[in-house]
């Protein structure tokens, strides 16, 4: 069965990916991912291909963090500001307009933070947004959501055709990386490839 680009999206970001920063401005929210499975066509050479991108949510938007550790400090905060490590994603942690997952998020974790007072209104914010995403990574995890969803790369926005073609070429970018290492011709080291071991 064909894929659809939210779940090869989804794979992209998470299979070996990590969440690395968030934003706020004028109410709306962007979360930011490093060690994406689509191909960089900014690079050049024997620069790496694996990507960050840039996930946006415009109008209605939210952002609810979401945390299970005995730390109580605001480690989101430490997210937003750099100094906090770049969180990485649960196998299969990251979801796509799947309000029935992003919903029992709220339960599943003891502490949520964000712009609703209660959970009622967290789960009404859920069920009306249009784009929605939400994740756990180990402790921590968010749910965000809004009227309109905006992909961003180095080159600009990104379709969904886009994401179709860019997983697939960095997976052909995957196989060169592995046939060129340890040559004159090797890329530099890309740790999404060196976690993604061919089989022999």
């Amino acid at each position: 069965m064909k894929q659809s680009a939210n779940d090869i999206l989804s794979n992209a970001i998470s299979d070996i990916g990590y969440w690395q920063w968030w934003d706020e401005a004028n109410g709306d929210y962007m979360v930011e991912f490093g060690g994406v499975q689509l191909y960089d066509e900014s690079k050049t050479g024997k620069s790496m291909r694996t990507s960050c991108i840039a996930i946006c949510f415009y109008g209605n938007a939210f952002l609810v963090f979401l945390d299970n550790s005995e730390d109580t400090t605001n480690w989101f905060i430490g997210l937003h500001e750099d100094s906090l490590d770049p969180i990485t994603f649960d196998a299969d942690g990251l979801s796509i307009n799947d309000k029935d997952s992003a919903v029992s998020l709220l339960t599943e974790y003891k502490r949520r933070s964000g712009p609703f007072d209660s959970r009622e209104e967290a789960v009404k914010a859920i069920m009306n947004a249009e784009e929605l995403m939400s994740a756990t990574c180990g402790n921590y995890g968010f749910i965000i959501g809004g009227d309109k969803r905006v992909i961003t790369g180095r080159n600009g926005d990104l379709t969904d055709n886009d994401i179709v073609r860019l997983f697939t070429k960095w997976w052909e970018y995957w196989k060169d990386y592995w046939r060129k290492r340890g040559t004159k011709e090797a890329y530099e080291e890309d740790y999404a490839c060196e976690v993604t071991i061919p089989s022999k």
